[in-house]
């Protein structure tokens, strides 16, 4: 985002990031979204289509949706919120993260005081969030080192390549490889891919 010095704080520095806007404002996002221009779903939710095609949309798009598929089976969640964002309202992330609570999946909210979309994104949000994304990295550190000897003992590697990312050096992750199902070099690429630095060890 420009600065407050620019002549217009606030607003996107990379011209894509404005196509999202524009779909939304032009009312066809969902058309994006799903891939269903033609017949186009935004249209045709706004034409009020008789019960039966709207309800094969919405069953054939409903895994895209999150909410629409809440069970117990949904991993470890943390949302993170800026209070006064007006792409996203806040209260999506309240409702769902009470729906994942009524479900018994562990999930954590963070709505952050006078934030709009997107705030992770300014030059010193680093400085300003630095304990906040340090939380973030641990609760998700401490969510994949809690299956990671369960994974050890499924799948029976014989190697792996403990990982360096992270703040504080912790070990977050790793990248495994199962006997005769990967090679050294596509282990690498998948690694290099999820921005894991790996070694062999």
């Amino acid at each position: 985002y420009h600065p407050r010095t620019s002549s217009t704080p606030g607003y996107p520095a990379n011209p894509r990031m404005l196509l999202a806007r524009l779909y939304l404002q032009l009312g066809i996002f969902l058309d994006y979204y799903t891939g269903a221009h033609e017949p186009s779903l935004s249209a045709t939710l706004r034409t009020r289509a008789p019960p039966i095609p709207i309800d094969e949309l919405t069953l054939k798009h409903k895994i895209l949706f999150p909410q629409m598929n809440v069970t117990g089976a949904w991993p470890p969640t943390l949302f993170v919120h800026g209070e006064i964002d007006t792409a996203v309202p806040a209260d999506e992330s309240r409702y769902l993260h009470c729906s994942l609570l009524d479900a018994g999946v562990n999930s954590e909210i963070m709505v952050i005081d006078g934030m709009e979309h997107s705030f992770d994104y300014a030059p010193e949000s680093e400085e300003k969030f630095g304990g906040l994304f340090d939380h973030i990295a641990i609760f998700f550190g401490d969510k994949l080192n809690a299956i990671r000897e369960d994974l050890i003992n499924s799948a029976q590697c014989s190697q792996y390549w403990p990982s360096d990312w992270g703040r504080g050096r912790r070990d977050f992750c790793r990248v495994y490889r199962e006997p005769n199902v990967f090679r050294n070099d596509e282990i690498r690429r998948l690694a290099g891919r999820n921005n894991i630095a790996s070694r062999q060890t």
